[in-house]
């Protein structure tokens, strides 16, 4: 069974004619398409059936394509904005193809070159066919090998007669233009307007073809409003424009631009030879902060002679007067002014510093007065022994030293204002203590942790705490041990102390033991009795600083007693008048190595 496509022009408007074209195959397939232009945004073209040589059946299609053709990809968005002119896609079409398919398979399939005359055309197909039939109808409209416009349809064909069908045209979106090609946004919440339009293979756009929008990374750019892109933090992302199966990417760079800058602190004093670092707040043109870390940073003053300033935003006072010191960043830019005025600088009272022992523990204190405090501490000069550092904020010396010898150095005070000052102080590491060098003259300042006085008690009516405690090593090694107790009952007061005499040793290292042999006990100066006695303690001790410390457990109670060097006074065996020292009393005045501490307060009488 065969087939043929034939065609004859025949006018429609007076004076355009369309040209006659055949082809012919070993299948007698014959196509005839002469397509006039097609007016823009308005009316239809039409291709209608020619009288045909006879045959058994023919087919008459007449292609419709209204105002604001139709987009041939499903799920398109319609376009809210002018049309686009099919009409100028439609004339640039170069080629043409129809196929019609039975229920026998394919029955028409022509692949032949077209050009649009600008007149109404008609076409008309011959198929072969035995008995009624539906056919269905696939029409194409391609420039340069790419698809422009498509249609679907059917038709019913009976042997020997003619067959109508109308065709509305569809237009193919071949790709996606965007605009702009890529956005920069310079503040958190700032938009900007996204372009798309889909457009035919020959470059027109497409009626109805407008794209949606989708961020991939909606945490630094979000889509707004449907066509608007928001900055939501710094970064990078694409924007993809999606039409159908179609998608096309732009790129979308927050970048936090300053709009306003604000100089922290606003207002500064310095005393001459000060300094203060200012630092800067930056915010966008929406007033969302903006981090300064990696900005360029411009610090200017307007009086370099009163306050300079350097890169970094450090200020320094060189003379009395006022200066404004200005932060630009990315155009913008913020002041602070700084006031510079005479004051005297702190001043370090410290003349000396403690000696202190090689691997025990050492703590000392730089003092100062004047300036403005809170102060600052650091070194210009020379180093502290090896193990020893110093607290910037509180001016403690404090460690372990591991080597002995002579330190010297320059401590410098700078108080809150920058004014500043500095001292040469040195400090002494002698070698580590060998048995029996623990000197002599030790007073216990504090119990526990506590002053004195501590351990009160109370008990039948009474109160009674220990008041003080002495503990003379000599160098000899003879012992000297004395603590005080005082005791209220009925609103009277009692003082009551022993002292112990002995030996002493180191028997391990930190280890200090104590061989009582005699003791004698005053109650109120007098002397209540003596005896021979013969006990030994051991107790831990430590050095710290300028303190011994002692460990002492008793009856399972562990007491830290804390002791610095002062003056022991022993009382002989007779009791001695008020307020005179009796003769055959023993001391042993002993004042610290630092020559810094002064003879115990401890055991003077109370209110």
């Amino acid at each position: 069974m065969g087939h043929k496509l034939s065609s004859s022009s025949e006018s429609v408007t007076p004076g355009v004619t369309c040209p006659g074209l055949r082809v012919h195959s070993v299948w007698r397939v014959a196509l005839l398409f002469i397509l006039a232009g097609l007016p823009a945004l308005t009316g239809c073209r039409d291709m209608v059936t020619e009288p045909a040589p006879a045959g058994p059946a023919s087919l008459a299609l007449s292609v419709v394509m209204p105002e604001g053709a139709a987009v041939a990809s499903a799920g398109l968005a319609r376009s809210e904005g002018p049309a686009a002119t099919p009409g100028a896609a439609f004339d640039q079409a170069d080629r043409i193809r129809i196929e019609l398919r039975g229920s026998r398979g394919t029955r028409v399939d022509v692949d032949r070159a077209f050009r649009s005359d600008g007149a109404l055309t008609r076409v008309r197909v011959e198929v072969d066919v035995d008995e009624e039939e539906e056919m269905a109808i696939a029409l194409r409209l391609l420039s340069q090998g790419t698809p422009l416009f498509e249609a679907e349809g059917s038709a019913r064909l009976e042997p020997g007669e003619s067959a109508e069908a109308e065709l509305a045209l569809a237009a193919v979106v071949a790709r996606i233009e965007v605009a702009p090609g890529s956005v920069s946004l310079d503040a958190l919440g700032a938009q900007a307007t996204l372009s798309g339009q889909g457009v035919f293979a020959t470059g027109q756009g497409v009626p109805g073809a407008i794209p949606t929008w989708e961020s991939l990374n909606p945490e630094v750019a979000r889509i707004v409003g449907g066509n608007r892109v928001e900055a939501v933090s710094e970064g990078e992302t694409q924007v993809v424009a999606r039409l159908g199966s179609l998608a096309e990417a732009m790129t979308v760079r927050v970048e936090q631009r300053a709009a306003s800058v604000r100089v922290e602190p606003s207002e500064v004093e310095l005393g001459v030879g000060g300094s203060a670092t200012l630092s800067v707040v930056l915010a966008d043109g929406n007033g969302f902060p903006v981090d300064p870390a990696g900005r360029s940073i411009q610090w200017t003053s307007s009086a370099p002679g009163v306050a300079g300033v350097d890169a970094a935003g450090r200020v320094t006072a060189q003379a009395p007067g006022s200066a404004t010191v200005t932060a630009q960043v990315d155009g913008a830019s913020g002041g602070a002014v700084v006031t510079v005025f005479d004051r005297e600088p702190p001043e370090i009272i410290t003349q000396s510093l403690p000696v202190g022992r090689e691997g025990q523990s050492y703590l000392a204190a730089l003092e100062a007065t004047g300036g403005e405090a809170p102060y600052s501490w650091s070194l210009t000069d020379g180093t502290l022994p090896p193990g020893v550092s110093l607290d910037g904020s509180t001016g403690r010396i404090a460690g372990i030293p591991s080597q002995e010898g002579v330190w010297a150095f320059t401590a410098q005070v700078t108080g809150a204002d920058g004014a500043f000052s500095t001292r040469s102080l040195s400090i002494t590491v002698e070698a580590a203590p060998s048995g029996g060098d623990l000197g002599g003259g030790w007073v216990a300042f504090t119990w526990d942790g506590q002053e004195f006085p501590v351990l009160q008690e109370e008990e039948d009516g009474c109160t009674f705490w220990i008041d003080s405690f002495a503990l003379d090593l000599r160098p000899d090694g003879d012992l000297r041990m004395r603590f005080d107790q005082r005791d209220i009952c009925d609103g009277e007061t009692s003082v009551f102390y022993a002292v112990y005499t002995g030996r002493w040793s180191i028997p391990l290292e930190g280890t200090l033991q104590v061989n009582f042999t005699f003791v004698r006990f005053y109650l109120d100066g007098e002397l209540v009795f003596e005896m021979d006695t013969d006990f030994a303690e051991r107790w831990d001790f430590s050095f710290q600083g300028n303190e011994l410390v002692l460990i002492v457990t008793d009856e399972d109670e562990t007491v830290v007693v804390e002791m610095r060097r002062g003056e022991v006074v022993l009382p002989g065996l007779q009791p001695a008048p008020d307020g005179v020292r009796p003769a055959g009393v023993e001391a042993y005045d002993v004042t610290s190595r630092n020559g810094l501490f002064s003879p115990s307060p401890f055991g003077r009488g109370r209110d």
